[in-house]
């Protein structure tokens, strides 16, 4: 049996725009080492470039389109019935069910969305999208050794909330102190357990970034001078931070194949334009009453979200023929009512955005994308039917009316760093190239997995082996092995615990 045993550190959101400069500046020295002597390059991310499809794309090895994953909220009927993304879609379509059939211990520290935990040859503590109050680990008691170990485990820093506004010094230490904590039980866990395959993944990277890039960027419209040069350190340290723990991961691990990589990239968020407002004003959108939030992001696994009934509820639904539904800020989603049987609704909605200007009469770029343009298979047609994004994701695409369409700052001013499509990813081993890595895509981590790890690859897998990954000749010596199609399920289970 192949004993390759694997050390996957996720970074959320990280970008070469930022770690590039750093390890030129020598404050991640372990990342630069991985660089100059291993693969690297920039890694794309899921549309939309966001958390919860990201991780989960990187799980399965597959595009939306066969999932139905493009967002928090997953539509999971015709009718606009939502469910919170959860560990019911998760098992039974990740990799580490494929290695575990195969006899392969994998250790889970962290992962966003894997919640609630769920047996497998190995242990699994959840990340975003639980509550340390919450039962977060498997096996059940391991919570209680984490917190022992950690004293008192934490999972998140509610980055933009108003407890931190004008607050940036307590944020920071706030997320160091998560970020310790996360790093010592991964270490506690690597030195403790056995394991073939171990990931951690590491959110406070993507959170610092959301709320300090106004201090980083001098064209950013909150940019401040003096607190430029009082955060600009304290950002960097924390990087530093970042790297010794990777350094320490690596070290306690002695891993045969490393692989550092991020779910989406990172760049400035300076603007604000009011989706449904726009659509209200161009008569696609009529509403009864006050339209408040259809969704609440800190759902229970075990929750769904009625959209029909609630569309209704808010909604003139005989006279509304296009809405956004929350799902991120980052771009829009927009769904058409196909109840209206509108020829030419999307074109003619296209047209118009093409031709979007600001309150200032500027023309601004709105980048425009069809779910089967960049999706495939038979769950395509539950995404929204058109995702916009402005001036490179410069501008947040709100879901809430406003007596106004544009803003001209972040609407929060402690979410001022977006995502962007790229993230990076970084390979060390004794049979990966010194090479530059082109056209990697975040759905080729599950089957390189798979593959290091002796396991066949389900031929419906959407990733590819990536051939400058691995020194000449490993290829041909170890020639790929794909298996049977492994059709999407979502286990039934987790709905009757509700």
């Amino acid at each position: 049996m192949n004993k390759t045993k694997i050390l996957i550190i996720g970074l959320d959101g990280a970008t070469f725009d930022v770690i590039d400069p750093l390890m030129d500046k020598g404050i991640m020295p372990c990342l630069k080492s991985m660089k100059e002597t291993g693969a690297f390059g920039k890694l794309e991310s899921v549309i939309p470039p966001v958390t919860a499809p990201a991780w989960f794309s990187l799980a399965s090895g597959k595009n939306p389109g066969k999932t139905g994953v493009s967002g928090f909220q997953v539509r999971t009927k015709d009718d606009f019935e939502f469910e919170y993304l959860s560990s019911r879609f998760f098992k039974g379509n990740s990799f580490w069910d494929l290695l575990n059939e195969r006899g392969k211990t994998v250790g889970l520290v962290n992962y966003p969305m894997l919640f609630p935990p769920y047996p497998i040859k190995g242990f699994m503590v959840s990340g975003l999208g639980s509550s340390p109050e919450q039962e977060i680990t498997y096996p059940e008691s391991l919570k209680a050794e984490l917190n022992q170990v950690t004293s008192g485990y934490e999972i998140r820093v509610n980055y933009s909330d108003k407890h931190y506004r004008d607050a940036d010094d307590l944020l920071i230490t706030d997320i160091n102190r998560v970020l310790d904590k996360n790093v010592a039980a991964a270490l506690h866990l690597m030195k403790t357990r056995d394991w073939d395959l171990f990931m951690v993944v590491i959110s406070v990277t993507d959170w610092i970034q959301h709320a300090l890039w106004k201090y980083l960027d001098p064209s950013h419209p909150l940019y401040d001078r003096g607190k430029h040069e009082k955060y600009q350190p304290e950002f960097d340290r924390f990087w530093g931070r970042v790297d010794d723990a990777i350094a320490r991961l690596m070290e306690q691990a002695q891993p045969d194949v490393t692989c550092i990589l991020s779910d989406h990239g990172f760049g400035p968020m300076k603007k604000a334009f009011y989706l449904n407002t726009w659509l209200q004003k161009e008569g696609y959108l009529k509403k009864k009453g006050f339209l408040k939030k259809i969704f609440e992001r800190r759902a229970t696994s075990d929750d769904t979200r009625k959209g029909s009934r609630l569309l209704k509820e808010k909604l003139d639904v005989q006279k509304t023929a296009a809405f956004c539904l929350e799902q991120n800020i980052l771009l829009g989603n927009i769904y058409f009512n196909h109840a209206q049987d509108r020829p030419g609704l999307r074109e003619e909605i296209k047209k118009k955005l093409n031709d979007l200007t600001d309150s200032s009469g500027n023309h601004i770029h709105v980048k425009m994308y069809q779910p089967e343009d960049v999706y495939w298979g038979k769950h395509t047609h539950l995404a929204p039917d058109l995702f916009i994004v402005l001036d490179d994701f410069e501008y947040s695409v709100e879901f809430r009316l406003s007596d106004r369409l544009f803003l001209d700052r972040p609407s929060n001013p402690n979410r001022t760093g977006s995502h962007r499509l790229e993230g990076i990813i970084m390979v060390q081993g004794p049979m990966i190239s010194k090479a530059k890595i082109e056209g990697a895509h975040i759905y080729d981590i599950a089957s390189h997995i798979l593959y290091l790890s002796g396991v066949p690859i389900p031929e419906d897998l959407d990733g590819k082996i990536i051939n400058n990954l691995f020194t000449p000749g490993y290829l041909e010596s170890h020639p790929v092995v794909y298996g049977k199609p492994r059709p999407f399920v979502m286990d039934e289970g987790f709905r009757k615990k509700g």
